[in-house]
């Protein structure tokens, strides 16, 4: 069996004219691997993970490493997940055409700058235009036009990206089927850790970078509100193209990068820690309810697991699948579990998860979800992407969008409450080994 190792190839000069610079201004670049057989014009992306950079500070500093540069891109990249050359990891997809984009915009592959400035730090924020460069060498060198086929995927902040930018690949390969697939990329405003300093940076920087934001959303949510697009309470709603959502719902990058939810938290006010897992774990059912569930050509795998960015080895579900199988079930509309809420909850997953303390994915496989999160049977989305331009609920009017707070449904038994607890000491534990908080 052949297998294609990355080329690690920057764009040319002609067509860095578009401004598709890193951030540091060196020339953006993509890893790319060709398609073979019955596979050579069907396409697969990915997008990388890296947050945004939040200030001047921040910005210059990350300027000057490989998150803000492509100088010293590495020759070859074996890829990971469905952009992998591995058939044991990729089995469905290591054969497709394999493009990955670095991640060296701190831009969530929004910006659209052309020039620097003092207003920019003297830094270029241009993701989207390293996008579309990238897709316009591809179609001059590649052959990407034919393309039958595209999976558009991202992770973390390369997630956020993939559903913000799906439209435009929508509508630039409109005779393909197009997909898109965001890794932990549901970001949901939450109420942060009293007495934290975490501030969400996001809404003042936005504008900084000229972001590239669907139309149909910026319509909706108004010119002063466009960071809002990115959000899971409003982005999922404008996704027109089939989707798979890879999603944790007790993500530990939220809790403690977002949040400050850490171990002094919870050793400084147990009770009130309780409260605020709880509030929190609840309020990110309910949004998954209004943006995932119950809305036509969507299909996911979701964990309760304390994760951030699921890999080929996180099968932390009762199904023993990980999220790569399963997306390939939904894909082709195999025979077997094509989608997966794997919602056991607080009180349910405590004596699973003191199993394994710094990975409690093998605790959740024998987890037995209790259902009471999960869609009716009837709406639930199973089936895979077989139309070319699939339909979709219309996206809410501007009297119905989303906000930021949600009712709250905590368990209310003691004997819940008790185990609810448990489960909170153990998350916190995770969290302060996983991240030396």
């Amino acid at each position: 069996m052949v297998r294609h190792a990355y080329q690690s190839i920057k764009l040319t000069a002609a067509l860095n004219s578009n401004g598709a610079q890193s951030l540091d201004g060196s020339n953006g670049g993509y890893y790319f691997a060709p398609g073979t057989g019955n596979n050579a014009n069907k396409w697969v992306f990915m997008l990388e993970l890296g947050s945004y950079c939040q200030d001047e500070q921040d910005c210059i500093s990350r300027s000057q490493t490989n998150q803000g540069t492509t100088n010293g891109l590495s020759a070859t990249d074996a890829g990971v997940t469905i952009v992998s050359d591995s058939p044991d990891v990729n089995p469905d997809f290591y054969s497709w055409n394999r493009v990955r984009i670095p991640y060296c915009s701190a831009d969530l592959y929004l910006g659209t700058r052309t020039s620097v400035s003092t207003e920019t730090f003297g830094l270029w924020f241009s993701g989207f235009n390293i996008i579309r460069a990238v897709i316009a060498e591809l179609n001059q060198t590649r052959s990407l036009a034919s393309a039958t086929d595209i999976i558009w995927s991202g992770e973390s902040a390369g997630a956020v990206a993939s559903f913000m930018t799906v439209d435009y690949i929508a509508t630039s390969f409109p005779s393909a089927s197009v997909t898109v697939v965001p890794n932990s990329g549901f970001f949901t405003v939450e109420t942060p850790w009293p007495g934290s300093n975490k501030i969400n940076k996001l809404p003042g920087i936005f504008d900084l970078w000229q972001p590239r934001v669907p139309s149909s959303c910026a319509a909706v949510v108004g010119s002063s509100n466009l960071s809002s697009c990115t959000t899971g309470e409003v982005g999922p709603l404008y996704v027109t193209v089939p989707s798979f959502w890879v999603i944790s719902v007790s993500d530990v990058y939220i809790l403690a990068e977002q949040l400050g939810f850490n171990q002094t938290a919870y050793s400084t006010n147990p009770i009130g820690a309780l409260s605020f897992f709880t509030n929190f774990y609840n309020s990110r059912i309910q949004k998954l309810k209004q943006t995932i569930f119950n809305r036509s050509r969507r299909g996911y795998w979701i964990t309760s697991a304390v994760l951030h960015v699921l890999t080929q080895g996180d099968n932390c579900t009762s199904t023993g699948l990980n999220w790569i199988q399963m997306f390939g079930n939904w894909y082709f509309n195999r025979n077997g579990i094509q989608t997966f809420f794997d919602e056991c909850g607080a009180s349910q997953t405590v004596s699973r998860i003191t199993q394994s303390m710094t990975d409690n994915c093998p605790a959740m496989r024998t987890c037995t979800p209790d259902g009471s999160s999960l869609p009716p049977p009837s709406q639930a989305p199973l089936t895979a992407p077989v139309a070319k331009s699939p339909s979709i609920s219309p996206p809410p009017s501007p009297s119905s969008a989303p906000q930021n707070s949600f009712t709250q449904s905590p368990r209310t038994s003691s004997a819940s409450t008790l185990m609810s607890a448990a489960y909170l000491s153990v998350v916190l534990l995770i969290l302060f080994i996983q991240n030396g908080l």
